[in-house]
This record gives C-alpha cells, sequence and structure tokens, in this order.
C-alpha cells in the first residue's frame, strides 16, 4: 500500500454504531468486527515482522518473559507507523465509545504470543490503569490482531463490568515493563464471582477489541503452532493529570506531578 493508499483506507473507516458505544458502557470492552482494513492490517504485521523477527524471535523484545515478545513505543521509529497510529480516524474511534470525550494518544505495542509448544505463556488476569501515572479514569486500549486469533490462539477474555470495580493493583507487569507474578483473581476471587467471563472469541484479521484501562483482562495460553500477533494503541482522557506513579512509559520525561500531561509526546488527537 503507499500512504495514499493508507490515508484513504483510514479515512473509509465504518463508523462506531450505538450498539457498540452502548456495550462497551456497560461491559468496559467491545468487539468491532470488520473495522480495519486487512491490507493496512497485513503491512503492519510485516512492519512487526521485520524488525522483531519473522517469528519475533530478536531477543531484543524479550523483556515481557514466556508471556510475549513486545516493541513498545514502536511508532517512534516509524513515521508511516505514526501516521497510522495517531490518526484521526482512529482515535475518533477510541473518543465515540468514550461519549465524545477529548483524548490524547498515549503508546503503541506490537506483541507477539508464542505457542505453549515454543515456550510461551498465559498472561494473567490484570488491569491496565495502575501499571501508569493517571489520576482518572477514561483510558483505553485498542487490540488490533494481525493474524486470525481464535480462543485457542490466545485471544483475550475480560471480565464484564469490572471496569465498575475501581483499581485492584499492579499486577501482570513492573514498572520497567518486566513480568510481575501474581494475578487480581488469586487475590480477589470474589472478582470473578461479581463480574462475568467474556464469551472465547474468534478474531480475524481486520476486527479489534477495545477495553477500558479498568476492566480486568488476560490472555490464555496460544496452543496454536502460530504465533499470535497483535498490535495495540492507548489513548487517555485530555484533561488527566500527571501522578508521578512509576511506569516505563513515562519515566525520565520530565513531567510535573499535578500538572496535565502537555507535552508533544501525548498530543491531543480526537474528537
Amino acid at each position: 500500500m503507499t500512504r495514499a493508499a493508507d490515508d484513504q483506507a483510514l479515512a473509509q473507516l465504518r463508523p462506531v454504531t450505538g450498539e457498540e458505544v452502548k456495550f462497551y458502557r456497560t461491559n468496559g470492552w467491545v468487539t468491532l468486527p470488520a473495522l480495519l482494513p486487512v491490507t493496512l492490517a497485513g503491512r503492519l504485521l510485516e512492519l512487526a515482522r521485520n524488525m522483531m523477527g519473522a517469528d519475533a524471535d530478536n531477543s531484543e523484545y524479550s523483556n515481557r518473559g514466556a508471556r510475549y515478545a513486545a516493541w513498545t513505543h514502536a511508532s517512534a521509529h516509524d513515521r508511516w507507523l505514526s501516521s497510522v497510529s495517531h490518526s484521526k480516524e482512529l482515535g475518533l474511534v477510541a473518543s465515540t465509545l468514550a461519549g465524545g470525550r477529548s483524548l490524547r494518544w498515549y503508546a503503541d505495542t506490537f506483541m507477539a504470543k508464542k505457542g505453549t509448544g515454543c515456550g510461551g505463556a498465559k498472561t494473567p488476569w490484570h488491569q491496565d490503569l495502575p501499571q501508569h501515572a493517571f489520576d482518572r479514569g477514561g483510558a483505553l486500549t485498542m487490540w488490533i490482531p494481525l493474524v486470525d486469533c481464535p480462543p485457542e490462539r490466545g485471544s483475550l477474555r475480560f471480565l464484564s463490568g469490572s471496569h465498575r470495580a475501581g483499581p485492584l493493583g499492579r499486577f501482570g507487569r513492573r514498572a520497567d515493563g518486566g513480568s510481575r507474578s501474581g494475578d487480581i483473581l488469586d487475590v480477589y476471587p470474589a472478582v470473578g464471582d461479581e463480574f462475568p467471563i467474556s464469551p472465547p472469541l474468534h478474531l480475524r484479521v481486520g476486527d479489534v477489541t477495545v477495553h477500558d484501562a479498568l476492566t480486568v483482562h488476560a490472555a490464555p495460553e496460544n496452543d496454536t503452532g502460530v504465533t499470535r500477533w497483535v498490535y495495540s494503541i492507548t489513548w487517555f482522557p485530555a484533561e488527566t493529570l500527571y501522578t508521578g506513579v512509576s511506569s516505563y512509559h513515562t519515566n525520565g520525561l520530565g513531567l510535573i506531578v499535578d500538572d496535565p500531561f502537555d507535552d508533544a509526546r501525548f498530543p491531543v488527537i480526537a474528537p
């Protein structure tokens, strides 16, 4: 695809429906079928493989341990990728789900989860928000499969409605981006009783999921022989203040506690 073709493909994204917005607001997550052009997803996959290795074997991206290989802040290293991840079109999808709220762009990551036969492991139940220096909720992440992701390949599972449970602690990752042991449901089993687990999702290339940063979610093992490649983008409310909580996304950037994220690295994208 050319840059012009990419721009045209993004401009033709289908609108989010009212039913999808309602489902997201109620459950804290939603699947958006056939949102992204398949050709665009293919180019994302090609870029990820060129950098991380055809099967994510480049050790530079292995700091998440057996759960998955990760290329974080990828768009900072590729102008084309930045034009996609920072696009107004994708930002508008997120803003629409957030009720029209003004959002800043936060981060993007390629994730490659290998099969259990190659040492891959599950991603434990966790929330995203406690890992970040945000003083309020409202952040959300778009999860874009770059290969077909049936349930046995490790598509995400969610505890529906758990975004209303409030922050439950830091599980899954350390401040440096490495893996942390433990699981929300090990510590708070009642959360699993209160909020039902989502059905297994069979996602095809072009489908995406979006989840609130407080929604408890996990990814089971990849029990197939095909690596699960995913690209994610996160946005957060534009009025959010910086708390100073240690996070590999913001450590060392010179942000000021109790000030907004008024920094070129976190541009207001939408609406």
